[in-house]
């Protein structure tokens, strides 16, 4: 029984250091919290403007992605990204 005051000491002990290092991190949180709110608070009505058009972009991607594949241009893109050609030629004549 005499050990039982000793381990409630280093219980309340641990506890008190617990709280000291969580009110650390709610500090330091408020203060991130205090230099990004302003700016998100000034963006947030230019990204729900922005959300229309972005979504209009999106499925006009999508209709291109689809032509190309209808057309068979996926091929001739992939070849005018990397330079060359989908047939092996180039500008100095045919691969041999």
């Amino acid at each position: 029984m005499d050990n039982q005051p000793r381990d409630l000491d280093a219980s309340v002990e641990r506890l008190a250091v617990s709280v000291e290092a969580l009110s650390a991190h709610v500090d330091r949180l408020r203060r991130l919290l205090d230099e990004v709110e302003p700016p998100l608070r000034t963006l947030a009505p230019h990204l729900a403007r922005a959300e229309g058009p972005v979504a209009r972009l999106a499925d006009v991607a999508a209709l291109l992605t689809e032509a190309s594949r209808t057309l068979g241009l996926s091929a001739f893109l992939k070849a005018d990204r990397s330079g060359g050609s989908s047939d092996g030629a180039d500008e100095r004549g045919p691969a041999v």
